[in-house]
């Protein structure tokens, strides 16, 4: 078990406290500017995908805007 991670890992999105990860593991990884979260690579994805469904209407509106602005064309 790496403690900080397997708890938050382990843990109900909707129990999850801001900042749970605070021990930097051995690895590569994410590590926040801001705070003392750190995702491990292997993570990474996940926890992201994670943020952006807990995220505002508009963090989520934006995040479909930068998917969609490829080779997407928008329909009205």
């Amino acid at each position: 078990m790496i403690p900080g991670y397997d708890e938050w890992k382990t843990t109900p999105p909707e129990d999850r406290e801001e900042g749970a990860l605070k021990e930097k593991l051995n690895g590569s990884g994410w590590e926040s500017a801001d705070s003392d979260v750190f995702v491990p690579e292997e993570d990474a994805f996940d926890y992201a995908l994670e943020r952006v469904r807990e995220g505002t209407a508009e963090e989520k509106r934006e995040f479909v805007e930068w998917f969609y602005s490829g080779d997407w064309i928008k329909e009205a």
